[in-house]
């Protein structure tokens, strides 16, 4: 596959990237740079992305598959993400996997699978330090996934949230199964959450966060600040109604700031398949 390298190829495959969003991006490569000697965990950025499962059909991998994985292959090291929750895209097999030092982890429901999520990470900041959770959230389907990273320059640690919600109620295992994991690393500076949550603009993510994630999220982690600092709410979802749902969510609950982008606005020109329910991506970047 080839590996897009530039901010330009990035813009031609519908990426709108702002010089205020650069320039964030910079200044966390700097803070990257000096981690030597660093105490404490610094800024992260985390990409929320549902580009749905019609973009990678045989029929439609020529247009929309290819390119959501060629821009994939892109965004993660041009924007220094540190960990993405990416929908959909692992769905049948592990056919796409992501540039060095980025690697990813595939949670799937369903016999045959129904659906499926991936945690993404850079590796060269991060490294897993348990075991990786994955479960579905209704009967067998709608997956959620749940890994503890430490730090590779501060050896803190975080639990990281990926899923993607029922419309309806979920059965509760994700809340079981992040609460049990809080619970094993009591070390760990606190949860992000990322996740295509099918829940209006009207339902925020703070109560997502509580109702579904966890219970005490607000203090869960030692670093937890007592609130949840949650991107703000874009409508990403979908192309095929008009991008009109706040669905995509990030949060976590030990930072003090979030700086929030909404990716592939407009739509690029790949996404006009039938009946695509693409999502635009969530990028949020961090302040510790």
């Amino acid at each position: 596959m080839v590996r897009l390298a530039t901010f330009s190829l990035l813009t031609a495959l519908g990426v709108v990237t702002t010089r205020a969003f650069r320039r964030t991006t910079l200044d966390i490569e700097a803070n990257r740079t000096t981690s030597g000697e660093e105490t404490r965990l610094g800024n992260f950025k985390v990409l929320q992305w549902n580009p749905h499962w019609e973009c990678f059909k045989d029929s439609n991998m020529g247009t929309c598959g290819h390119n959501a994985m060629g821009a994939l292959s892109s965004i993660l090291p041009e924007l220094h993400i540190d960990f993405a929750n990416v929908i959909e895209i692992n769905e049948r097999s592990d056919f796409y996997t992501p540039p060095a030092p980025y690697r990813m982890l595939n949670a799937r429901c369903g016999h045959p699978v129904m659906d499926s999520t991936a945690i993404i990470y850079d590796s060269s900041a991060w490294t897993p330090a348990s075991e990786f959770v994955q479960g579905c959230m209704h009967h067998h389907d709608r997956p959620y996934a749940v890994q503890t990273f430490r730090s590779t320059s501060s050896s803190e640690k975080v639990v990281f949230v990926g899923a993607h919600f029922p419309h309806s109620a979920s059965n509760g295992h994700l809340k079981r199964a992040v609460e049990a994991e809080t619970h094993r690393h009591p070390d760990a500076l606190g949860v992000i959450f990322a996740a295509d949550v099918n829940r209006e603009h009207g339902t925020s993510t703070e109560s997502i966060m509580l109702w579904d994630v966890h219970g005490s999220a607000k203090t869960a982690g030692a670093a937890a600040n007592g609130r949840i600092t949650s991107a703000r709410r874009h409508p990403s979802c979908c192309k095929n109604d008009g991008f009109v749902h706040h669905y995509d969510r990030v949060s976590a609950n030990f930072a003090h700031r979030v700086a929030t982008q909404m990716l592939f606005d407009p739509a690029p020109w790949w996404t006009n398949i039938p009946g695509s329910s693409f999502h635009k991506a969530i990028v949020a970047t961090f302040h510790m």
